[in-house]
């Protein structure tokens, strides 16, 4: 129905304008990708102009939080069933006993609780917190944890509140199934630019495997041995010449080694050799080979292989 009209979509999210926006969700990334397929042009327009989408989002409504006086231990908003647990809550009972001004008296539906006295938010004894945190995990359907725990403390306090809401949400198998958004990603390989660049003046250096190797043993016919071998890879930036050199020892004075002989006693001597925060790199063997040829050693930024796209 869409296809072959005109689409115009008016947004007060002005980074969607540019073409080239880098988006950090994958998410919004293919709702990007799918919008664009329909040719719909992206205008941008001041939030406060912006009142078509907004009306959705603030219509006036009614409060939605309820008490059910028919609830249970399964279901702990009974405010009867949380006043009798606050009788015989233990922590509660402390404060009390010892005149904390932490608590006050107040009365919902005809029932008188215990409630933090500058919050007014009910106190909830030990043994009802695990329900209520679950029925407010499944009703909301799964929040995270700064959402679920702004929701509880609209309503609830126990001290530790915070880390509890936060333990539940980390070890709901649901959660840690199905919701990807908050694993750090790494940094992505860079497009490549018009840069004026230099032969043999940047090299770049990493270390890939391990990989299994067969080798046969000659001396009896018909028997090898498998071995784990790593490469050290070198690239130069201008021409992209590769080489690849068979290691068994992943050290910073082997690195330091091969790097000098396979490399460094062949071609010309670079400005500077780019590697990553490995320990066979900053080591002081391969650090001190780079300083006795006058080389910059440049290492990339943690977890961001787009500081090294050459070699990646």
């Amino acid at each position: 129905m869409l296809l072959g009209h005109r689409i115009i979509v008016r947004t007060d999210h002005k980074n969607l304008t540019h073409p080239d926006t880098n988006h950090v969700s994958d998410r919004v990334l293919r709702q990007r990708l799918l919008l664009e397929e329909y040719g719909a042009e992206i205008e941008y327009i001041k939030g406060d102009k912006n009142v078509v989408a907004d009306a959705l989002s603030r219509l006036p409504t009614q409060e939605l939080f309820l008490f059910d006086d028919t609830g249970d231990a399964e279901f702990p908003l009974n405010l009867r069933l949380i006043a009798d647990h606050q009788h015989s809550d233990d922590y509660l009972q402390t404060q009390l006993r010892a005149n904390s001004k932490k608590f006050i008296i107040i009365v919902r539906e005809s029932v008188q609780l215990h409630a933090r006295s500058d919050t007014a938010t009910i106190y909830v004894p030990a043994a009802l917190r695990a329900a209520i945190l679950q029925w407010y995990h499944a009703t909301l359907q799964h929040p995270g944890v700064k959402r679920m725990q702004a929701t509880v403390r609209e309503n609830f306090y126990w001290p530790g509140m915070d880390a509890t809401v936060e333990s539940l949400v980390h070890t709901c198998a649901i959660c840690q199934q199905c919701k990807l958004t908050a694993v750090k990603k790494y940094g992505k390989i860079p497009l490549p630019v018009n840069t004026k660049v230099t032969p043999w003046e940047e090299v770049h250096v990493n270390l890939v495997g391990p990989w299994d190797v067969r080798f046969n043993i000659t001396s009896v016919p018909g028997k090898a041995t498998i071995e784990k071998i790593h490469a050290l890879t070198v690239i130069e930036k201008a021409t992209g010449w590769p080489e690849f050199i068979a290691i068994c020892n992943k050290s910073s004075y082997h690195i330091s080694i091969l790097f000098d002989s396979e490399w460094l006693c062949r071609y010309p001597i670079p400005a500077k050799v780019v590697f990553d925060n490995g320990t066979k790199f900053t080591g002081q063997e391969f650090q001190e080979l780079l300083i006795s040829y006058g080389i910059k050693p440049v290492p990339t930024t943690v977890r961001n292989p787009r500081s090294n796209g050459v070699i990646k």
